[in-house]
């Protein structure tokens, strides 16, 4: 993971610095360059690859289920969790995104008969309420809404 991170930066910073940063021998990091890639970076790599190639047959709408599906027809044996994973780390997601089911509960326009105003009420304020109210004693508190409790 350190040499990963060196040889990504290697552009920016100097390598021995970066070693000497993250406690790892300089040695180390060109020894590693010069082995062959372990089994399971070889299967990761594999993965991405298979990844991306569904992702863009399915010109980017593939999000890791349905990838995972694609590949397990294919008979790759391959975890859902797995390919999310690996689509997150490397930045692939499908362009849709999810809209949730809304319900709509007023529909205005619809042909039924409407309601009389039988109480013909007026909602508009006719002053300021103002802040007085009834005086508080010491055995009271008052809260929110203009309640008082005991104590």
């Amino acid at each position: 993971m350190k040499f990963d991170w060196i040889e990504e930066h290697a552009d920016r910073f100097e390598v021995q610095v970066m070693c000497d940063v993250l406690a790892v021998s300089k040695s180390g990091y060109y020894a590693r360059q010069q082995r062959p890639a372990s089994p399971l970076r070889q299967r990761r790599q594999e993965l991405l690859e298979q990844i991306r190639q569904a992702h863009r047959l399915s010109r980017g709408t593939y999000g890791s289920p349905r990838i995972t599906r694609e590949l397990k027809a294919r008979g790759v044996g391959v975890c859902e969790n797995t390919v999310a994973r690996y689509m997150r780390e490397e930045g692939v997601a499908s362009k849709i995104k999810c809209h949730r089911f809304r319900v709509r509960t007023t529909d205005s326009d619809h042909g039924h008969p409407i309601a009389d105003n039988v109480l013909d009420r007026s909602f508009a304020a006719e002053a300021r309420p103002t802040a007085s109210g009834p005086p508080t004693s010491p055995t009271s508190t008052p809260t929110r809404g203009g309640c008082t409790w005991r104590r």
